[in-house]
């Protein structure tokens, strides 16, 4: 009786000790994954109507000429403009500190 009692609780140990070394850490990056890098619906990001943050820049996967014809869109939804670019890496940096930050306070190394 008390060799089955130790036995369960030895298995219980080893069980709640795999959840978290291995299942913690792994539930924890997807998650700061998903709250750094899944971004939020903005306002009017489907459509070319103005929002605060948009741009009136040429319409997404055009090239800049004098005959493109231009819409309001967010700064990051074309590459093809300098603002574009520039949206772009900002925010990849801000993503990438977000996920790191994420890590950190739930005790992991980024």
């Amino acid at each position: 009786m008390k060799n089955d009692k130790r036995l369960a609780a030895l298995i219980v140990l080893v069980i709640l000790m795999f959840l978290w070394l291995y299942v913690r850490p792994v539930w924890v990056r997807s998650n700061c994954y998903k709250k750094a890098y899944i971004p939020s619906p903005r306002t009017n990001e489907d459509n070319y109507e103005w929002a605060e943050g948009k741009m009136w820049l040429p319409e997404p996967d055009n090239d800049v000429t004098d005959h493109a014809s231009y819409v309001w869109i967010y700064p990051d939804q074309s590459i093809h403009t300098r603002y574009g670019s520039e949206a772009k890496v900002k925010i990849e940096k801000i993503q990438l500190q977000r996920y790191n930050q994420c890590l950190l306070i739930n005790g992991f190394k980024p």
